[in-house]
């Protein structure tokens, strides 16, 4: 069983992460905060919605920039 200290903490982590919009494995957006790096690794147990993201988010800003090239 995992105890609280552990929860917390990737559950910190995670909400850092998203709010900094880090794009490496959660786990390391603390540690990067604090030292003001950024080391980008990628994380196993995330990975396949961090490419379904990155799929959403390339569609979305395709979709946006043809948008406003059209003249209304």
């Amino acid at each position: 069983m995992l105890s609280d200290a552990v929860l917390v903490f990737y559950g910190g982590s995670m909400l850092l992460a998203a709010v900094r919009g880090y794009a490496g494995c959660e786990v390391f957006a603390v540690a990067n905060w604090l030292l003001g790096r950024d080391d980008q690794v990628g994380c196993a147990p995330f990975w396949p919605i961090d490419a379904v993201e990155a799929r959403l988010a390339a569609r979305h800003r395709g979709t946006r920039s043809t948008e406003v090239g059209h003249a209304r």
